[in-house]
């Protein structure tokens, strides 16, 4: 998810004599995420086979397990140091209603967008299946419940129903369009006569971190040094 690989000296050295770097991703405190004070807007929805079925749920897990049942938001990202993934649903049993006649041929999943944190820059967002079922994905699960983190890392982890960058310059008032592949639309099949839920997970455009002209300079100054004070010893030695 979101963060910026560091590097850092682990105080030993090649057997050339360079320094052995070791590398760590850490998150930031500042927000990047899409869907941001998201709520159960009336217009979110399955497009399928062309014809509107509003959604009948959506939601966030963070990665410590925690869910709040009922609460429709559906951020997605690194909040303050938290990984979000989320989730739609949508009731599959009643098509004929709609005036759907299966089989499912197309299906598009129509949100609104709400805040992007920063707003600025892409966001990778996926949507891939969920094995747990609806009944188990809407419950309240407090920080640390096994099963609440086992449904955060289950949201992310699926066969891959769709990927899109989400352009995080967008109007919060703006909807986003998520075409779902073939093996989504089999998923959706399959789940006909029943809740069809679908996972969300993401990540924040690459955080390049600037690095001074004159550090990059000192590195190659430094490598350069060795290199000439080992051809030196060599020379002594022989």
């Amino acid at each position: 998810m979101a963060g910026v690989t560091v590097f850092a000296q682990t105080g030993t050295t090649t057997p050339d004599g360079l320094p052995v770097l070791r590398s760590a991703t850490i998150t930031s405190a500042t927000p990047n995420v899409v869907f941001s004070s998201s709520s159960s807007d009336v217009n979110n929805a399955f497009i399928i086979n062309g014809i509107t079925v509003p959604l009948l749920n959506s939601g966030w897990y963070k990665k410590t397990g925690e869910h709040q049942a009922g609460n429709t938001n559906y951020i997605c990202g690194d909040y303050n140091n938290t990984v979000y993934n989320n989730f739609f649903a949508v009731d599959l049993r009643n098509l004929s209603s709609y005036g759907i006649t299966p089989p499912i041929t197309s299906a598009v999943l129509h949100i609104k967008r709400y805040l992007s944190e920063p707003a600025s820059g892409t966001f990778d967002f996926t949507l891939c299946a969920a094995s747990n079922s609806y009944e188990t994905i809407n419950q309240h699960y407090s920080p640390s419940n096994t099963t609440g983190i086992a449904i955060h890392n289950d949201l992310g982890n699926g066969i891959i129903y769709a990927n899109v960058a989400l352009d995080k310059t967008v109007p919060s008032s703006s909807y986003e369009d998520i075409t779902i592949n073939s093996d989504g639309i089999a998923a959706m099949n399959a789940s006909i006569g029943s809740t069809f839920v679908v996972g969300g997970t993401g990540s924040p455009n690459t955080i390049f971190v600037p690095v001074p002209y004159w550090a990059i300079a000192l590195v190659f100054l430094s490598i350069g040094l060795l290199a000439v004070i080992r051809f030196r010893k060599r020379q002594l030695a022989a």
